[in-house]
């Protein structure tokens, strides 16, 4: 073989291995999904503005009856204040999916031993599917409970306008032939809202901003999920309530001065996983397994609390 041709044989071979060395290097990284942060470079927002819809997919669209995202008073973070006589606490504390189980939320909260002086946040889906998605909104309510929209809200709400701006919202105005093609269980529960529990249902943001807890860092909660790369004010809401890999924050996101670059994201929707910087609450309960609560105190201390529940709803 001339010495021409085998050097170009041994060339190809060593830049085959060298593609293969990078390849092994790569897949051998800590996924992007572990706990543990993942280091991205901070995006330049010039650039970022100057993108159209179809190459940025994650540009959040305009809602106009959707609040993005509020940040929680900060009044309700944790809190332990002990005289003498005696010590009070203040806990926040997060419930997974609902969907309408009222009685097993009720057990929860008796469970917890639930004060006045903690403060409760709902983590999306709290109605459908469920017996008495009614009664939870209810108690929510006046429990002065804080919520994020889940994929369920957003859709009986939507319903529930499209209905209302066709002047059929009245369960007997109507014949049900000339109904939209929802599904029958949602429908009804569109209908069976009041105007002040859709209104403070409406009024649940995409994204809750909870602000600085020891250890967790800045504590942010969503229903469904993150896109990493993306700043929280230019989330697409429908990955938020529907995203399926929960990525872990970075603090040239979100940034979270002057304490810590980390983010914790708490989140319903997808499952159960409770790891350091990612919570997730949803157990199932409305298929028969758990309705979950956690609870977080002062100094960062946590604990996870649930209960069992009925299966009204076949998996």
């Amino acid at each position: 073989m001339a010495p021409i041709v085998k050097r170009s044989l041994l060339g190809s071979a060593a830049s085959l291995m060298l593609l293969y060395m990078a390849w092994e290097f790569y897949m051998l990284q800590p996924s992007s999904l572990e706990e543990y942060p993942v280091i991205f470079e901070p995006l330049n927002m010039e650039i970022l503005g100057s993108l159209s819809d179809w190459e940025m997919p994650n540009r959040r669209p305009e809602f106009s009856d959707l609040p993005a995202m509020k940040t929680l008073d900060p009044a309700f973070l944790p809190d332990y204040e002990q005289s003498f006589f005696s010590f009070r606490r203040r806990r926040l504390v997060f419930i997974g999916d609902v969907h309408g189980c009222f009685d097993e939320l009720e057990e929860l909260l008796r469970k917890i031993s639930l004060t006045r002086r903690d403060h409760l946040i709902f983590t999306g889906d709290m109605i459908n599917k469920g017996p008495q998605s009614g009664k939870v909104v209810d108690l929510a309510r006046q429990l002065g409970a804080s919520c994020v929209q889940g994929n369920h809200e957003d859709r009986i709400l939507l319903i529930r306008t499209d209905l209302q701006s066709r002047g059929i919202l009245d369960s007997g105005s109507v014949n049900a032939y000339d109904l939209p093609a929802y599904d029958w269980n949602d429908r009804q529960l569109a209908r069976s809202l009041a105007d002040d529990q859709a209104a403070w249902l409406q009024e649940c943001p995409a994204i809750l901003k909870i602000g600085q807890v020891k250890d967790m860092g800045e504590v942010v909660v969503v229903h469904g999920g993150l896109h990493p790369a993306v700043p929280l004010e230019q989330q697409e809401l429908t990955s938020v309530y529907n995203q399926l890999n929960m990525l872990l924050l970075q603090g040239s996101i979100v940034p979270a001065p002057p304490y810590t670059n980390l983010t914790t994201v708490i989140y319903g929707g997808q499952s159960f996983e409770i790891r350091q910087y990612t919570k997730g609450l949803n157990s199932g309960c409305v298929h028969g397994g758990d309705l979950t609560a956690l609870i977080i105190e002062d100094g960062g201390k946590s604990q996870v609390v649930q209960v069992r529940c009925k299966k009204h709803v076949q998996s």
